[in-house]
């Protein structure tokens, strides 16, 4: 960090820093449109990629969502989770943006920001360079903007923030690239960084190190616009690397740390396959089953979800009721085998939400409700696999916290979206009387009848699609 931005870190966190609106100079609060925030969080973060362009630097003092490596800022540590989230902040932006006449009005803090960043994208190649014009930019809309924003306005065309964003997305999503081509093709999380030339005080080069995998690098590349066949493989690769149990055929939250330094944070002290360090943590792991359900693998999700979700776990071994969350499992890692499989620290942990958005998606589908030429429509789409349907193919669930859906699929395996399909809905409404709806979607005042809670009953005819 250069001595301009030192002292401005140090101005950084004497500032108040739960402020709810951008101000001016004078005092009073400036109200931005969204696409301005959005514009000025794009450009913040992509200036703030590392020295090698991949990750997003954790100058802010803290590693992001896995706090245990609290040691990473220290050690110059970037992420690649915060990489993938920037590409996909980028991609929304720019598509919200193209083939949109007209301007956008936007503080000249920002828009100079925007142009700034852009700019030296355009002109700069070499990653030390552009990281070191990326800090002092960044560094002096810090300074200016300290007491808050002039007030001034400036126009930008929605053609060229499109443009700028574009730009920002490219030099994202080819870090993102090299990082994953660097590491054998599995995406890392971390990195950390050494100087390794110093000149007048300051470095001049720097080598990067990634530390083993951790399973919150693959969560986040799933969310990237890939193709089937790229997150099948990353799945793939996940399945065969040190970030899946052998023993449990459970995911580990991070490969083995025995070749990390303790400066990397509080993790390294824990025992191999406890609290933060190898362990079974609960909720990425259910992070990562939910980003193969979103993702169409459904194979790879089902066998997963038989051997890792909590329902399905002997009490025997996981040590309390399987109705009960924890924080971790013990990884076959621990040196104690005893330990293997049981559950630790019973909460409400962050694990219900993904749980509960496992359940959503199996049995309503991604997009139950959509808009067709004007037409709000319903349709189900349940994903179940064979061992979660009986023998009578009848299974129930609530929707909207208030209609009961059956699921009849005589003859139905397991219900697999695209192949098979709702061929009947027979509704009944609150106040008694019946509807029935053939083919696979509600349509009109049937499914607004749904969206307003007036269908108390739904039963769903499955048929597979033999076509």
């Amino acid at each position: 960090m250069t001595e301009h931005g030192l002292r401005q870190y140090h101005a950084l966190q004497e500032r108040e820093t739960d402020r709810k609106w951008m101000h001016t100079t004078d005092g009073q609060s400036a109200r931005s449109t969204l696409i301005e925030k959005l514009l000025l969080l794009a450009a913040i973060k992509t200036a703030t990629l590392d020295p090698a362009g991949m990750g997003i630097e954790m100058e802010g003092g803290k590693p992001g969502w896995y706090d245990a490596l609290n040691g990473l800022p220290g050690l110059l540590g970037s992420s690649m989770a915060e990489s993938c989230e920037l590409a996909r902040l980028l991609a929304f932006a720019a598509e919200a943006l193209e083939n949109r006449a007209g301007n956008l009005t936007v503080y000249a803090e920002v828009g100079e920001l925007v142009e700034g960043v852009d700019t030296i994208l355009k002109t700069q190649e070499n990653p030390y360079t552009r990281w070191n014009q990326m800090n002092e930019l960044k560094e002096s809309y810090r300074l200016r903007t300290e007491a808050g924003f002039r007030g001034e306005k400036q126009t930008l065309s929605c053609a060229r923030a499109a443009a700028a964003l574009r730009r920002m997305e490219e030099a994202v999503c080819s870090g993102i690239r090299r990082a994953i081509a660097e590491n054998g093709g599995l995406i890392p999380t971390y990195f950390t960084f050494d100087a390794v030339k110093v000149r007048d005080g300051l470095p001049t080069a720097f080598r990067h190190t990634p530390l083993p995998l951790f399973l919150e690098g693959p969560v986040h590349c799933l969310k990237l616009n890939l193709s089937p066949e790229e997150k099948r493989e990353i799945a793939r690769k996940v399945r065969n690397s040190g970030l899946y149990d052998e023993k449990l055929h459970m995911y580990k939250v991070n490969d083995s740390l025995a070749s990390v330094s303790f400066e990397a944070g509080r993790a390294k002290a824990f025992t191999p396959g406890w609290l933060e360090n190898e362990s079974i943590w609960l909720h990425m792991e259910y992070k990562y089953l939910l980003e193969l359900l979103k993702s169409g693998l459904y194979p790879e999700f089902g066998s997963a979800f038989r051997d890792a979700a909590v329902p399905f776990l002997d009490p025997a071994v996981y040590g309390r009721s399987p109705l009960e969350n924890v924080s971790f499992i013990a990884s076959s890692a621990n040196p104690d085998p005893t330990t293997h499989g049981r559950g630790f620290v019973a909460r409400l942990s962050g694990s219900t939400a993904e749980f509960l958005h496992m359940w959503q998606l199996m049995f309503f589908g991604q997009a139950p409700f959509r808009m067709e030429g004007g037409t709000l429509c319903l349709g189900f789409r349940p994903f179940l696999p064979d061992y979660l349907i009986p023998e009578d193919g009848v299974v129930e669930a609530v929707f909207l916290g208030k209609t009961r859906v059956r699921y009849e699929g005589k003859g139905c395996r397991a219900f697999l979206p695209g192949k098979t399909l709702p061929v009947r809905y027979d509704l009944t409404f609150t106040d008694g009387h019946t509807e029935s709806v053939s083919g696979d979607t509600l349509r009109g005042a049937a499914a607004e009848a749904v969206r307003a809670g007036q269908v108390s009953n739904i039963h769903v005819t499955m048929m597979r699609d033999f076509l």
